[in-house]
């Protein structure tokens, strides 16, 4: 039967192998095909790339908080259940991997050429 806690490991699966995808197709062409100054250039120059970057870095900063606040309330005791705590630790995982795939999708899109960007 396909509970929501094997949804969420599903996607959470999807989008880690999206991730690793995504960084190794990244290094492949970091690694000699790439102007630094040129990619330096586009990252810094462009203000949506930033502020999304900065965006997604405060979204995962505050899912590791959300995370431990659970953890600590999990050694306390103090306010939830374990099948609750265990729902939302699954939750601010998933939230910390899509950020962070989505960060990477935005540098795979800088990278690459105009044909991915639509």
């Amino acid at each position: 039967m396909l509970t929501l806690q094997t949804m969420l490991q599903l996607f959470t699966i999807m989008l880690a192998l999206t991730g690793a995808y995504l960084v190794a197709h990244i290094l492949h062409k970091m690694y000699g095909r790439i102007d630094y100054n040129l990619l330096r250039a586009k990252a810094f120059l462009n203000e949506s790339f930033m502020k999304d970057n900065w965006l997604l870095l405060f979204l995962i900063c505050f899912f590791f908080l959300v995370n431990a606040a659970v953890q600590f309330n999990e050694m306390l005791g103090l306010f939830m259940d374990e099948a609750d705590a265990a729902y939302i630790e699954e939750i601010t995982i998933f939230g910390v991997l899509a950020c962070s795939v989505l960060s990477e999708y935005k540098w795979f899109k800088l990278i690459n050429p105009t044909k991915y960007n639509s």
